[in-house]
């Protein structure tokens, strides 16, 4: 704690983003932060530093301003499998991204069918070679941050991501189950079937969601939605009860991923919000502002690549 206090000061004129790693990354009261400044972030340390007495290993990223944007690709053992695909959400469980980070609160996915990309050129797709290496077959994630200056890494999660995979599914034609099962066998697919437009998910949970530390004992009812609203519903921590009853089970309160599609963003939200209303699940929370939200990372996001690809072709690069 101390020598990275000591670096934070001696660096005070940029902002830190602290992220937990190793056995601190277990401790359910310490997650990523985005301090305001240098003295913000030395106390938050400080208050960390009295909740955990074991091994300490984290890592500090300088904060840049761009839009948070996740690029996944599928490999399948020996090559990129096409297209790619981009994701953008909200981890704050309420409006305005305020409150505690939920792992994801709404996201939306869409296929990259529209020609040169430098995120996917400059990120995620200068992994081949390593996963071909390790003989690695499935899914590969890249979080960034883009601006104008580039593609800078945040993290790579070599899984299926929550709820980027309910959101992903809307937009896949054809049985998953038979592109896993020939992943598995070595088969190497060449292309994803993704149709254009967006798949979406919106979370709906009950509280003490999102805490760690307190768990939800489950045993809730589940009512107002019928077999006809099954294939928009991802469930999570759900159970039949002994009286063969649709209830929460006991974990984090996490119900389910509403998932959507339409061509166009709020279009793609319409059914998750219908069936988030139509619910009948006391205490029950999500968030309502999700579209906006995202509608703005969208435009920003588009508005790089473009800017990107004029200059390319301008100095003769490959569209």
């Amino acid at each position: 704690w101390e020598s990275g206090k000591k670096f934070v000061k001696g660096n005070n004129t940029k902002r830190w983003v602290f992220k937990p790693s190793g056995p601190l990354a277990d401790n359910d009261a310490i997650g990523s932060y985005v301090s305001h400044d240098a003295d913000d972030l030395c106390e938050m340390m400080d208050y960390w530093s009295t909740m955990h007495s074991g091994p300490v290993e984290y890592v500090l990223q300088e904060f840049l301003e761009g839009v948070a944007i996740s690029t996944e690709g599928w490999f399948n053992g020996k090559e990129w499998m096409a297209p790619f695909n981009h994701t953008v959400e909200r981890k704050q469980i309420m409006n305005n991204n305020l409150g505690p980070s939920g792992g994801c609160s709404g996201n939306a996915v869409w296929a990259w069918h529209y020609g040169y990309n430098h995120i996917i050129e400059e990120g995620i797709k200068l992994l081949g070679p390593v996963l071909e290496d390790f003989g690695y077959a499935g899914p590969c994630d890249l979080n960034s941050v883009v601006n104008e200056s580039g593609v800078w890494a945040l993290e790579l999660t070599p899984r299926f991501g929550y709820d980027a995979l309910p959101a992903l599914l809307k937009l896949y034609q054809g049985d998953f189950a038979e592109l896993l099962e020939a992943l598995a066998r070595g088969d190497h697919p060449k292309e994803m079937s993704l149709q254009r437009g967006f798949g979406t998910a919106l979370r709906l949970s009950v509280p003490p969601y999102p805490s760690e530390e307190f768990k939800h004992p489950g045993g809730i009812p589940i009512r107002g939605w019928e077999k006809a609203h099954r294939n928009d519903l991802f469930f999570y921590e759900v159970m039949l009860n002994e009286k063969n009853n649709f209830v929460t089970s006991p974990a984090f309160g996490a119900v389910a991923a509403i998932q959507g599609y339409g061509m166009e963003l709020k279009e793609a939200f319409e059914e998750p919000y219908r069936l988030a209303k139509l619910a009948r699940i006391p205490e029950k929370q999500y968030r309502t502002d999700i579209v906006d939200t995202l509608d703005m990372d969208i435009a920003k996001f588009n508005r790089l690549v473009d800017i990107r690809r004029r200059a390319n072709t301008e100095i003769g690069g490959r569209v």
